[in-house]
């Protein structure tokens, strides 16, 4: 929420403040493992195989990937913020209100 603050109403300290929120989620179940490189073989005289580069790039990916899998990221979905909207019986923006101490 936003604009929080506590305020004395008929005998009652109530903790109030604007409804307000952000969905946050990562992939769920997805798995930077299965990464396939191909054709970075290193030829000489391109007829010759000295090496291959496959390795290093598929960690580079995987590292990379991993990175993103892990990080948590805001995302808009407007009929789960409907859905919770209409449980908490009100809007984004709305004051929200909950006696905390009786005086």
């Amino acid at each position: 929420g936003t604009n929080v603050r506590i305020e004395a109403v008929e005998n009652n300290l109530e903790l109030k403040f604007d409804l307000d929120f952000e969905l946050e989620g990562k992939p769920f179940d997805w798995n930077a493992d299965d990464v396939d490189v191909s054709k970075c073989d290193v030829k000489l005289g391109n007829k010759v195989k000295i090496g291959s580069y496959c390795n290093f790039v598929k960690g580079l990916i995987k590292e990379g990937v991993q990175k993103y899998l892990d990080k948590w990221t805001e995302f808009k979905a407007p009929k789960i913020v409907k859905k919770l909207e209409d449980q908490l019986k009100k809007k984004i923006g709305d004051e929200m209100s909950f006696p905390i101490i009786k005086l």
